[in-house]
Formats: structure tokens, C-alpha cells, sequence
């Protein structure tokens, strides 16, 4: 009958850390995964398919908290596509714990690019959270059409 009393005492112990595991999960970290935007919520793309020129504009939108990489913004013409000049403003500079020095995008940031010869643009661009969470690079492939002029890049096909 000595083996009720051992397994008493283990299974005391076993329900004592469950229970302090279930309370520190449910206190949780100080940010969430649900304290942190989607990606397409930190980063708003918004494309201005621009005029005859060829011209296209990109902005940014970027929530409060935010900020985007510089280096990360990647604009490319799809396959058979060309793209000319590529305007992109200097952000300002970040000790990143992810990357080291870089320079990165707070608010806004816009871009001009001469798309004359392209048909579609393929973007990417990465960002993180100030609070610590850093997104995965985002992908997008928007399809110029010359005839409409402003509107959210979620319009277009990914």
C-alpha cells in the first residue's frame, strides 16, 4: 500500500507545474501575437498608376509603431518588363537589432518609378514592429492599368 502514498506526492508535484504553466500562459507576454497589425495593416500599399509617361507611384502607409526597411523595398518589372529610374528617399538611420545600422521608413514613405515599359511591378518589402515583431518579407505583383489612376494595391491581383 506504500505505492498510493509515492504516486501521490508525483502527481501533486505534476498538477502543481500545470498549474503554473496555465497561469503564465494565460498572463501571456507583455505584446500578444493580437497586440501586433497584420502585415497588411502595419504597411498599407496604395498604387498611383500615374499618366502616359509611365509613371508610377507607390506609397506606404505605415501605422504608428511601425517602420519598413529601406534596402527591403525591391521593385522589379515582371518577366518581360523593363523599369527606368527608381526614385526612393533616404530614411533615416536605425540601430536594428535584427540587421545592425540600417535606415528605415516611420509614416510614409513614396516612390516613383518610370514603368513606361513594363506591364506589372513586383514589390517586396519587409518591416517590424518598434515593440520587437518582424514581419517576413510581404510579396505583391501589381498589373498596370494605364486608365485608372489611384487606388489600394489589395485591388490588384497578388
Amino acid at each position: 500500500m506504500n505505492q498510493p502514498s509515492e504516486f501521490q506526492p508525483s502527481l501533486r508535484s505534476l498538477l502543481g507545474v500545470l498549474l503554473i504553466a496555465l497561469l503564465a500562459l494565460a498572463a501571456g507576454p507583455s505584446h500578444s501575437e493580437d497586440a501586433f497589425l497584420p502585415p497588411e495593416q502595419a504597411f498599407v500599399l496604395t498604387v498611383d498608376q500615374g499618366d502616359a509617361a509611365g509613371k508610377v507611384g507607390l506609397r506606404w502607409t505605415i501605422a504608428p509603431g511601425y517602420y519598413l526597411y529601406r534596402d527591403r523595398l525591391e521593385i522589379k518589372a515582371a518577366p518581360g518588363g523593363v523599369l527606368g529610374e527608381i526614385v526612393r528617399p533616404h530614411g533615416q538611420r536605425k540601430a536594428d537589432r535584427y540587421f545592425g545600422v540600417v535606415e528605415v521608413y516611420h509614416h510614409s514613405v513614396s516612390l516613383q518609378v518610370d514603368a513606361a515599359r513594363a506591364t506589372a511591378l513586383q514589390l517586396t518589402w519587409q518591416g517590424c514592429a518598434e515593440a520587437g515583431l518582424c514581419y517576413p518579407p510581404q510579396k505583391k505583383t501589381v498589373v498596370l492599368n494605364r486608365a485608372s489612376s489611384r487606388r489600394p494595391a489589395g485591388s490588384d491581383r497578388s
